[in-house]
């Protein structure tokens, strides 16, 4: 019986999709503690509270008598998944006597946001290489198994959200230069070949 050999890019991809993967379940798991207290005091709290209409207490930052801070991205990021859940949580009281806005799916339900839109930076990367003609394989698994990537982009920070969006913009303008060269290198052609024409007919 005979064994192929693995190699090293699909075991780089294997690799991977195993800390994806891993990236995904670290959300369920029960946590006793905080990275920092922000992850909560200035996202999923504030947001929550205007949303179910909870009492809740604005850091300073988001106070109403002297704002220093915008909500857009915060707002952008989880009032309108909190609004989805609020709807659904609805229906699922009304017909299977489930509540969906419990401790456990508070915490749990943003942070799956999160590591959803944390899949934006392995998009952008992907096409990054593709773009440049870069290994992809090996880059991939360099930022699924970096910490930032496991612990800060799982979790309700607004950095996690402008990373993704960082991200994006990064590949936007990444692909812009590419078709830009082209253009440029294809006029250049164009023009050389027009100085370079003897007849008519050839320019």
């Amino acid at each position: 019986m005979q064994f192929k050999s693995i190699k090293p890019k699909d075991s780089s991809l294997v690799s991977y999709f195993i800390l994806s993967f891993l990236r995904i379940v670290l959300v369920f798991v029960p946590q006793l503690g905080y990275i920092h207290p922000d992850e909560f005091f200035q996202s999923v709290e504030v947001v929550a509270g205007d949303e179910y209409g909870l009492e809740v207490t604005r850091t300073w930052e988001f106070n109403t008598t002297y704002p220093i801070r915008s909500m857009a991205i915060t707002y952008f990021g989880l009032k309108i998944p909190f609004s989805l859940l609020r709807f659904v949580s609805m229906y699922t009281n009304y017909y299977l006597g489930i509540n969906l806005r419990g401790s456990y799916i508070t915490l749990v339900f943003p942070r799956l946001v999160m590591v959803t839109l944390s899949f934006v930076n392995d998009w952008s990367l992907y096409r990054i290489c593709r773009s440049y003609g870069l290994q992809y394989q090996f880059r991939l698994l360099t930022l699924a198994s970096s910490y930032v990537m496991l612990v800060y982009a799982t979790h309700t920070f607004s950095n996690s959200i402008e990373m993704a969006l960082c991200s994006l913009l990064l590949y936007i303008v990444s692909d812009c230069m590419i078709h830009s060269n082209t253009v440029i290198y294809q006029r250049e052609f164009l023009e050389e070949k027009y100085r370079k024409a003897q007849r008519t007919v050839e320019k």
